[in-house]
């Protein structure tokens, strides 16, 4: 099968969308598949490509201006016509229906191939900003509406996919996102140059730090118990983003010096040894999709502490053997449930966490993907 990978947002940048693309090449070119990946140079600050250590091909195309519909059209039709000429691909897969989306609708409506889109939350989420542009948001929906498969990766995903869809897609697949889960259980050593104490307990968050995230609310929480008197497990903070250094600035206001630690971006052995040994992993976020980190945490045997949005609360809301979860931008009850999970986190049932976890594996969700794709073709 030849596919084609469209994602706004890849390598170097890491984060859940890129980590999913870059997997899935990586599974179907393992299993014999052609594939090539679609994606947007980086903007200036953001790293730089190295496309050719990468055992796929990979097209690259200047951020498009979508405001001008004819620019936009030229500097996104022309990568996807180059990718088509050097690996001519059976279908299209579009991870975002934004600002992708309506471009992958059109191009692959010209040319007759069969567009899958899958959307991945920033996206088509109710506080999404693209819904209070009423031009952008109608071609949001009708590409959506008019693509020949849409998946969605978790239950709050299949509810705005099918309230835009209408009687258009009768099925929406549920295609969560997915971990190397062997990769992260391998026993990792302590290394004594890394930036943390050996045998020293701590909570764990990873992920970006901006708004979305709310890492202020956790810092809030842990200010909140210190100024109570109590003295919490060390909260580590891993991650990088456009709010690192006003969350920096808010710990030392809040003086919680020794109380929270921020190591920047993790990865390799420092990363899976931080999800190895943390107590459990809290995830205070505003909104979210289904993110890898709370895969990731399960894959380890650990608890999550998350909010009750989006893909975390589908994963823990019937669940209560595989952590807590809490309002949103509720530091006082967030503070409350961190002291919960600080007694209760080692009665976690570990051996049953893994075995949740192993659901959310490459094997089973690239070939989720493929059917989908073999299913299309077909019909064309």
């Amino acid at each position: 099968m030849n596919i084609c990978l469209l994602t706004p947002t890849f390598l170097p940048k890491v984060g859940g969308v890129e980590i999913v693309v870059s997997s899935l090449a990586d599974r179907y070119r393992q299993l014999g598949h052609q594939v090539v990946v679609v994606t947007q140079w980086p903007r200036r600050g953001k790293g730089t490509p190295r496309d050719e250590a990468l055992p796929y091909p990979v097209v690259r195309y200047r951020r498009a201006m979508l405001f001008f519909w004819s620019l936009g059209w030229y500097q996104f039709a022309n990568p996807l016509d180059r990718a088509f000429r050097l690996f001519p691909f059976d279908v299209l897969h579009c991870h975002l229906a934004y600002p992708t989306g309506p471009m992958a609708q059109a191009w692959a409506k010209a040319k007759g191939i069969p567009l899958v889109m899958t959307t991945h939350g920033s996206d088509i989420r109710s506080d999404s900003r693209c819904r209070d542009r009423a031009w952008t948001w109608s071609r949001i929906c009708r590409s959506i509406q008019e693509a020949d498969a849409v998946t969605a990766i978790s239950g709050e995903m299949k509810e705005h996919l099918a309230a835009i869809a209408g009687s258009i897609h009768h099925e929406i697949p549920l295609i969560p996102n997915a971990v190397d889960t062997d990769d992260l259980t391998d026993p990792v050593p302590y290394d004594a140059d890394w930036p943390i104490e050996r045998g020293s307990p701590f909570i764990f968050y990873i992920g970006g730090l901006t708004h979305k995230k709310g890492v202020d609310v956790l810092i809030e929480a842990i200010a909140q118990r210190v100024r109570a008197g109590e003295r919490p497990v060390k909260i580590i903070i891993a991650g990088d983003g456009a709010d690192r250094k006003k969350l920096m600035q808010l710990a030392r206001d809040r003086r919680l010096n020794g109380h929270v630690q921020f190591l920047g971006t993790v990865n390799g052995n420092l990363k899976k040894y931080l999800f190895q040994n943390c107590r459990f992993v809290v995830m205070p976020s505003r909104t979210e999709g289904l993110p890898l980190v709370a895969i990731e945490a399960f894959s380890c045997g650990k608890p999550l502490l998350a909010s009750s949005v989006g893909g975390l609360k589908d994963l823990l809301e019937n669940r209560a053997d595989l952590g807590l979860l809490v309002p949103p931008e509720e530091p006082r009850l967030l503070a409350q449930t961190l002291k919960r999970m600080e007694i209760e986190a080692d009665g976690f049932p570990r051996d049953s966490i893994r075995n949740f976890a192993r659901q959310f594996n490459w094997p089973t969700v690239g070939q989720a993907y493929l059917d989908v794709y073999g299913k299309l073709i077909g019909k064309s």
